[in-house]
């Protein structure tokens, strides 16, 4: 299957197995009109590539950086691939075929292994849904590894279309709880800060390009929105393990995207950092989180 199109009445998602399972396009129906959602979603698309800045990739099994590429893992440090130099970045998922478990015309399950350069063995899960006005999405890890519980991190990264012909969208995110710092290389320090009137998106704010690339530790309760004038509001409610939420405002896109930890969270972790987000799998404990994204 080259693409995987999930479609009712109120709107369709559109899905490259082969290119890390990732969102090409996510075109709605709001007040009568429809509109594309995310960047390039109008496609023509490669199934076999996803063009950087483009759709929506997913992050497992860490999201975010990771600091110089080292793997903080059970007392020990592995390598991973620098991929953005000077880190790591994203995780290894979204550069591997994914397979079609089962589809519907509005349901699909997709699944991918762990494998090399990540050093555990294990299973990722993909299970979408859309129904009514509403795309839900879950990934769930599962481990193979004996004696051991490896760290992990999910996460989603969409990019936004700025403007969808009504005017330059709005993000409101009214669960920022903290900031991470970050040093000079856009890694977290470790220090979660109040966050400034500069980063305040507690009330809705149209960013400029390059305001915002920070991962803000977030209450789940409180949706993060992302609105079209006139147009569509997108509603971002995710589960309770997506405990950050990072915003990137690069030039002619808006990322806003739901994470389970903070960036190079296994580091944090393992110098006694609180609060990262990170979780741990075995094999009789799996890992999930979910997104739900609603429009109108």
């Amino acid at each position: 299957m080259e693409l995987l199109t999930l479609e009712n009445e109120h709107g369709r998602a559109v899905f490259s197995p082969l290119a890390g399972a990732s969102m090409r396009s996510l075109s709605v129906v709001s007040h009568g009109d429809r509109y594309e959602l995310l960047t390039a979603g109008d496609g023509p698309h490669d199934p076999n590539v996803l063009p950087q800045g483009t759709g929506c990739f997913i992050m497992v099994p860490w999201p975010s950086n990771m600091g110089r590429g080292v793997l903080y893992a059970g007392g020990r440090t592995y390598q991973m691939p620098v991929n953005r130099p000077p880190h790591a970045i994203h995780g290894t998922v979204r550069d591997q075929a994914w397979s079609v478990v089962e589809s519907s015309d509005t349901s699909a399950r997709l699944v991918t292994e762990l494998r090399e350069p990540w050093p555990f063995g294990g299973t990722v899960y993909y299970d979408i849904t859309i129904n009514g006005p509403s795309l839900l999405m879950k990934l769930t890890v599962e481990s193979r590894e004996r004696g051991g519980k490896p760290p992990v991190g999910i996460g989603w990264h969409p990019w936004f279309r700025p403007d969808i012909g009504t005017g330059q969208v709005s993000v409101a995110a009214p669960g920022q709880k903290s900031v991470w710092e970050l040093d000079s290389e856009f890694n977290a320090v470790g220090r979660q800060l109040e966050v400034p009137p500069s980063l305040s998106l507690r009330t809705p704010r149209t960013p400029g390009d390059d305001d915002f690339n920070n991962c803000f530790a977030y209450d789940v309760s409180q949706p993060a929105t992302v609105s079209w004038p006139k147009a569509v509001t997108l509603q971002m409610r995710s589960s309770e393990e997506m405990t950050q939420l990072v915003v990137y405002t690069p030039s002619g896109a808006v990322c806003v995207e739901p994470i389970s930890c903070t960036a190079d969270a296994f580091r944090l972790e393992a110098e006694g950092i609180e609060g990262t987000g990170t979780a741990h799998v075995a094999p009789d404990k799996p890992f999930s989180g979910w997104t739900r994204w609603s429009w109108g």
